[in-house]
């Protein structure tokens, strides 16, 4: 079986074909996951997200909801972030 990942919009969240076996006589499922990038720094981005086969047969899933939640860490010890370089700017 050939098949992406696609998103709602109809872009394509994984640029590449993924293939799967199945065995003779064996299971019907399989489970897999997709990496959603999003450039905010924080807040949610909520999309869906479906699944697109291009072998045996061509054929599109239903899409399901996801969203992903972005926040700003303040580091450990409330220190804030240097951009001084690794040697601490000394």
């Amino acid at each position: 079986m050939s098949y992406r990942w696609v998103a709602e919009d109809g872009s394509v969240a994984d640029p590449g074909w993924r293939t799967l076996s199945f065995a003779e006589g064996g299971g019907r499922s399989k489970q897999d996951t997709v990496t959603v990038t999003t450039y905010a720094e924080n807040g949610t981005f909520s999309s869906r997200i479906g699944v697109e086969v291009r072998r045996p047969v061509h054929t599109r899933s239903e899409t399901v909801p996801f969203s992903v939640t972005c926040e700003t860490e303040t580091p450990t010890g409330g220190a804030s972030a240097s951009s001084s370089g690794p040697d601490g700017g000394s």
